[in-house]
């Protein structure tokens, strides 16, 4: 009896393996085929559709009759997306149809599939799909600092710079986004943002304020200097770098009291405040600098020291005279890396 229920169960097994094994070999058929017909597809229209995107032509030949040929155009679409115009995009999706991609990104903005979900989210800016805005605003306080970072680019495109405040208090949070990925960011806004900035710095935290003032640096506003001036009393390392690299991009030498407290940084505690202190003072280029340099060239830490003597030569004559002096220095450390820079600059000339 019980070797008879061992045939049927073991009989019912075999037949359930068969069949499973012919869904898969139908499934692996059905998806070979179709990626066959998605590369004949791609070889018929990729041609017309580069010709199109790099103005060889201006009109695009291509009008896809079925979705599979769409789904095609828009893979391309994607691949070649950072190298197409935005006016070559509204014809694009003129041609794809916009019931098309509004579905598309509709279906993997509720995907559970992250990946889809990081698509979905980049379509909705590069298409400029301001449907979805409220959806990538709820989307900002995702856990995944990937799909963050591009919620937050979509949103720039779609917005300017509506959200930025969200933005850089959701990134900093935990630092979900690193430092260079929110100075990215806030290279993206377009036009001018000072008034914004400046809200920011009045506003916010100190991790906020040292981006937010390192990013007006970078844009090159004038008001930042007032924010470079209050740095000067603050305690906090993270604030004086932001200053002194605001500083170094804005080529702000500042008055006498602000060039008076960088003499103190020279013996700051951190020593990331004494290498950017020696970055910045190719900038100030005068006695004092070469005074701050000379001392900074014997600093303990090898980074200071390097930064140090690349900065004594671009101040000219004057640097590489303080630089032999450097050559009789008590410390070995400061004789080679003396020596060092000028071999290489000897090398050079």
């Amino acid at each position: 009896m019980i070797s008879q229920y061992l045939r049927t169960f073991v009989a019912i097994l075999f037949v359930i393996n068969t069949l499973f094994f012919f869904f898969l070999l139908f499934k692996k058929a059905s998806t070979n085929l179709l990626n066959k017909r998605k590369k004949q597809i791609k070889n018929l229209y990729e041609d017309s559709f580069l010709r199109f995107i790099t103005d060889q032509t201006d009109e695009l030949p291509i009008t896809p009759s079925t979705r599979l040929e769409q789904q095609v155009i828009h893979s391309l679409f994607s691949e070649y997306s950072s190298v197409i115009t935005r006016d070559k995009k509204r014809a694009l999706i003129e041609t794809l149809g916009n019931a098309f991609i509004v579905k598309r990104v509709e279906k993997f903005l509720n995907s559970k599939n992250t990946w889809k979900q990081k698509a979905a989210t980049y379509w909705v800016g590069e298409y400029e799909l301001s449907m979805f805005t409220d959806d990538l605003y709820h989307q900002l306080q995702t856990l995944d600092p990937e799909l963050l970072f591009v919620t937050s680019k979509s949103l720039i495109k779609l917005t300017n710079d509506q959200f930025l405040s969200d933005i850089l208090i959701t990134g900093t949070k935990r630092n979900r986004l690193s430092k260079s990925n929110l100075l990215a960011l806030l290279d993206l806004v377009e036009g001018d943002i000072s008034q914004a900035l400046n809200e920011m710095m009045d506003e916010h935290d100190t991790y906020i304020q040292t981006i937010v003032l390192e990013a007006m640096g970078r844009r090159r506003y004038v008001e930042a200097t007032t924010w470079i001036q209050s740095c000067l009393f603050e305690s906090e390392k993270e604030l004086k770098i932001a200053a002194l690299k605001a500083s170094r991009s804005l080529e702000y030498t500042g008055d006498d009291l602000f060039q008076s407290t960088l003499i103190d940084w020279v013996n700051d505690p951190d020593w990331e405040v004494r290498l950017f202190l020696s970055k910045y003072l190719q900038v100030m280029r005068n006695h004092r600098s070469i005074t701050m340099l000379t001392r900074l060239a014997s600093d303990q830490n090898w980074y200071v020291r390097y930064n140090a003597s690349q900065s004594l030569l671009a101040h000219g004559e004057e640097g590489i005279s303080a630089l032999l002096s450097l050559l009789s220095a008590e410390d070995p450390f400061t004789q080679d890396i003396a020596y060092a820079t000028l071999q290489k600059e000897a090398i050079h000339i």
